[in-house]
Formats: C-alpha cells, structure tokens, sequence
C-alpha cells in the first residue's frame, strides 16, 4: 500500500515537474 502511494507521489511529483518546464520554455520562447 505504501509503495503504491509512494510511486504515484514520484508520478504526480514528475507530471508536474514537466508541466512547469514547458511552462518556463513558453515564456522564454
């Protein structure tokens, strides 16, 4: 059970990370 919330943390936490890059490199562009 942990391990399970743990991986969708790292997901959530990866989907984001992504999100805010494309988001700096359309202000930057």
């Amino acid at each position: 059970m942990y391990l399970i919330t743990y991986a969708s943390q790292l997901h959530l936490m990866r989907h984001l990370g992504l999100e805010q890059i494309r988001i700096l490199t359309n202000c930057l562009n």
